[in-house]
């Protein structure tokens, strides 16, 4: 008899199904482990005498993760008869799983707050990942021999078989702390966990920390007024429901092995007035960052701020080592109630694997698909040393390293629509798609071939005014009233008309947005606590959407003083209404089986609930968990 496990598991990597792997392996468990249609079944034998354990293990250590959805159980008649094996691993950028943490919080272990600390399933093993294949000898850590101890874990610890970066306080990568002038070199336990406790209490007294991480050098400071790249870290998970309004989904999300970023809102009085009514927030994400957290947290502090830097910027303290690093850009989720996804980001989606392989390379974004054998990998440009292949795909304006003889060219909204139907399964069904990413298309899928439908225009800034005022009768009179009345708004218009701006960030500029653009609006939409929105003028004209009626529209309830949060929550429930209709007809049309979303400017909620529940009857394709954004663009050019 078999006592099968089963999880749904929507992700592509094989984070999870390891995890699995390792702890039956650990209690020497007869089972197999299979992941395939977005579900991983574990089957075990079912009289092991440990079995009990191992499910009980299963709980303690396997951690959560944006792309698990459910679990169930049942019995067969099937008995395994060997240890399962373990799928392939691949480098990437991860959180600290609970095992690993526990490690750098035992004062008996090795790896005693060591913030290299990883196991082969977790940790930011891409940060020192150079070319593949992944080995040892291709990593930054080729020079640094492991310790016998280390040794011994690479044959017997089966959450550390054949793990090529392993190392802990013995065969330490030396840390730099450099505070007043001075530089100090450390290695060994103790001061390790004084180089945290110094951070912790440098960032209290108001101080700077910089702090070269496995995610990339970072700059920490006390809370305060938010800038446009800085983030909250939260480093007091029981702290997290207090801080910030967050549904279960949410927070489930923020403790996850993926660690995303998201936007979420502040419910502490105390925190809103040090960085606004919603922000970025992310949790420990990796080791410098968890156990800088475990000090903050022994001086009362719940949360700091941080923000991407380099080696130059200045700071009060600066950690650094010597090994070079590889960074990638950080997992941003978007979550609701009914659904989530990866709305952008390099981060836990890259390096992967895509099945079959075929004889192309792809190229977008700096990511390169390249064939391995039976099967496709992706991963940043400069990871691979080369490939041999008949075409070339690449990105329209895409810069590649190398010529080709055969060399095809391909649009973000054609790949990002083959991306999403590819993953789906449904590549050669027909699909009606809208693409959203600062610019808006709408495409038909048939047999594998996409047409655009309704194509994108640019926004043309120059003469913006002139067009206003001819837009419709009495258009005119509004940039009279402009000129004679309201002088800092037709400023604004003439700003937009004197700089190479794209439409979202002219509207933001009308509405007096500090760093107007996509992610301005969005952010101030969230802002927003009523029920519903105004009707912002969202149209076509000759096959393509009215830039000067939408920004008209905004222009005229700006002289009406409507809030700007009521505003930028408006314009995307008018978008979804606007895609709903466009989408709905199209379908209609075309006789579609599927409509498709793709772009990460659908990873707002006032415009996702809006299509959500316009085309109920339809509900959208989405990404499984490849990005919806622009890095999903080098898995289509697979495909077109």
């Amino acid at each position: 008899m078999a006592f099968i496990l089963e999880l749904g598991y929507t992700g592509h990597q094989k984070t999870i199904p390891n995890f699995l792997v390792s702890v039956l392996r650990e209690y020497e468990i007869e089972s197999s482990v299979v992941h395939e249609n977005g579900r991983i079944v574990c089957t075990m034998r079912e009289d092991h005498p440990r079995l009990q354990e191992a499910v009980e293990k299963m709980g303690q250590i396997v951690p959560p993760s944006i792309f698990l959805h459910g679990s169930s159980h049942r019995f067969a008649s099937e008995t395994p008869l060997s240890l399962p094996e373990f799928f392939e691993t691949l480098p990437l950028g991860l959180g600290v799983c609970p095992q690993c943490q526990k490690e750098m919080t035992d004062p008996s272990s090795r790896r005693y707050y060591y913030p290299f600390t990883a196991c082969k399933h977790c940790g930011g093993q891409y940060a020192f990942f150079q070319h593949y294949p992944y080995v040892r000898e291709n990593t930054a850590l080729r020079s640094i021999e492991a310790c016998e101890a280390c040794r011994g874990e690479l044959s017997a610890n089966p959450y550390r078989l054949g793990y090529p970066q392993i190392s802990c306080g013995e065969c330490a990568i030396p840390l730099q702390i450099t505070e007043n002038g001075s530089v100090e070199t450390i290695r060994e336990t103790a001061g390790y966990q004084s180089l945290f406790e110094r951070s912790a209490r440098a960032i209290l007294e108001g101080k700077r920390v910089r702090m070269k991480t496995t995610a990339g050098y970072r700059l920490f400071t006390s809370l305060g007024g938010a800038c446009a790249d800085e983030v909250l870290m939260v480093v007091n998970p029981s702290r997290l429901s207090a801080l910030l309004a967050l549904i279960e989904e949410e927070f489930q999300a923020l403790l996850s092995i993926e660690r995303p970023i998201l936007h979420a809102a502040v419910a502490d009085e105390e925190l809103k007035a040090k960085v606004g009514s919603s922000v970025d927030v992310q949790y420990s994400d990796d080791g410098f960052a968890f156990l800088l957290g475990r000090e903050l947290i022994r001086l009362g502090i719940d949360a700091v701020m941080f923000r991407p830097c380099d080696e130059t910027e200045a700071a009060e303290i600066a950690i650094d080592f010597e090994p070079d690093i590889q960074t990638q850009s950080p997992m941003r989720v978007f979550v609701n109630k009914a659904k989530s996804f990866v709305a952008e980001g390099e981060r836990g989606s890259f390096p992967a694997y895509v099945n079959p392989a075929a004889d192309v390379a792809s190229f977008a974004h700096g990511l390169a698909a390249i064939r391995e054998g039976d099967r496709m990998v992706i991963d940043q440009i400069g990871r691979f040393g080369g490939t041999e292949t008949s075409k070339v795909m690449a990105l329209e304006g895409e810069e590649l390293p190398f010529t080709h003889s055969y060399l095809h060219r391909f649009d973000q909204d054609t790949a990002s629509c083959m991306a999403v139907l590819h993953e789906n399964g449904i590549g050669r069904s027909s699909a009606v798609c809208a693409y959203f990413d600062e610019r808006i298309t709408f495409l038909l899928a048939k047999k594998g071939e996409i047409i655009r439908i309704v194509p994108f225009e640019s926004f043309r800034a120059e003469g913006l005014i002139g067009r206003i005022a001819e837009l419709r009768e009495g258009s005119d009179r509004l940039i009279a009233n402009l000129k004679e009345r309201h002088p800092v708004v037709i400023e604004r218009l003439e700003a937009v008309e004197s700089s190479a701006t794209g439409l979202f960030e002219a509207a933001g500029m009308i509405m007096g947005l500090e760093n107007p653009g996509m992610r301005a609006l969005m952010k101030e939409s969230l802002r927003f606590v009523g029920k519903g929105g105004l009707q912002i003028d969202t149209k076509l004209k000759d096959n393509r959407f009215d830039h000067t009626a939408f920004l008209a529209s905004i222009i005229s309830y700006t002289l009406a003083d409507v809030p700007s949060s009521l505003l930028c929550y408006s314009i995307f429930e008018s978008l979804g209404d606007y895609f709903s209709d466009i989408l709905t007809e199209m379908k209609n049309r075309s006789k579609a089986e599927h409509i498709v979303l793709c772009g990460s400017g659908f990873a707002n909620q006032s415009l996702f609930s809006r299509v959500e529940r316009n085309l109920k009857n339809t509900p959208p394709v989405l990404p499984r968990s490849f990005p919806i954004g622009r890095e999903n663009g080098v898995v289509g050019g697979i495909y077109l």
